[in-house]
């Protein structure tokens, strides 16, 4: 069942549109053959509009894990793939992931991830995510216009917190910071489901 469900969320991902960056995990890597499903409804300032995010993960032991997540709401599609690797694997918890994405053009994505276990039923995560996008640009150049590849990096500052409602099913709140001027602060709510 659990592999089912993972597959459809792959299909999701592979179907559906974006918004823009967002963490959905704790620092704490996946343990091996558990399996993450989330869905999380999140809104964008900048925009002043709403979007859903469906994500979902997978332990594949010695401290690392697989994401994928896909974006809808607004804009080009949005569709990641991560890999997660513990550094530290007891409180504080400590994860880095890196990735992937497609958004209309190509790009990486990182973040940095701490977790601060608050009792049995909840953690709390913190961290600085960004991204680095690729695009094609028209410029002026010797008299005529010429296509370039740009970058640009946008950098948020997030924290999250993971509350209990029992050992498989967890609710998600967070909240990103844009250090860049031009982006959205994105706050979002949502639900995971874990399966061994």
């Amino acid at each position: 069942m659990k592999k089912i469900l993972f597959v459809l969320t792959i299909i999701l991902a592979l179907n559906i549109a974006e918004v823009k960056s967002q963490v959905f995990h704790s620092g704490k890597v996946l343990k091996s053959g558990r399996v993450s499903l989330g869905i999380n409804p999140a809104y964008f300032s900048a925009v002043k509009d709403f979007g859903v995010a469906f994500h979902g993960g997978y332990g594949l032991g010695d401290g690392y894990d697989l994401g994928i997540k896909t974006l809808f709401g607004y804009g080009d599609p949005y569709i990641e793939g991560n890999f997660e690797i513990a550094l530290l694997r007891r409180a504080p918890f400590l994860s880095l992931t890196l990735g992937a994405h497609v958004q209309n053009d190509f790009g990486l994505n990182a973040n940095f991830n701490t977790d601060i276990t608050l009792g049995r039923s909840a953690d709390l995560y913190l961290g600085i995510d960004m991204q680095v996008n690729f695009y094609k640009a028209k410029v002026w150049k010797n008299g005529e216009w010429e296509e370039e590849t740009k970058t640009y990096v946008p950098v948020w500052l997030f924290v999250g917190a993971e509350w209990f409602l029992r050992r498989d099913i967890t609710f998600l709140g967070e909240i990103l910071f844009p250090v860049n001027d031009n982006d959205d602060t994105i706050l979002s709510f949502g639900v995971n489901f874990y399966f061994n």
